[in-house]
């Protein structure tokens, strides 16, 4: 015979950190699927924000230096693949600082 135990509000507890407000009033709750992967789902009691545990892990800062040697290569007429390829940047993160800065470059003028 299967006894179901119930879930208490201390079961959900978590010690997750929001990736928006950075409090630890958080929740579990349930899970996330991507493919055939399944996350655990929180939530922030203090802000509401929705969250998985993949994203409390924080993203590497890129400092000034990354960010010329991009350019510099952009300059040498390299694509966008071969810029990420050479500096070990996920391929995103360089398309999206380029985009970035042609959008800021089209506000100013």
């Amino acid at each position: 015979m299967i006894y179901k135990m119930p879930i208490l509000e201390t079961d959900l507890q978590s010690t997750a950190t929001c990736i928006r407000c950075e409090s630890t009033n958080t929740r579990q709750k349930g899970f996330a699927r991507w493919g055939d992967r399944s996350r655990k789902a929180f939530m922030c009691k203090d802000c509401n924000k929705q969250f998985t545990e993949d994203a409390t892990i924080r993203p590497r800062q890129y400092t000034k230096a990354d960010y010329e040697q991009w350019e510099t290569l952009k300059t040498q007429r390299r694509t966008l693949q071969e810029i990420a390829k050479a500096a070990k940047v996920p391929e995103p993160t360089v398309v999206d600082y380029f985009r970035r800065k042609r959008l800021a470059e089209a506000k100013q003028g």
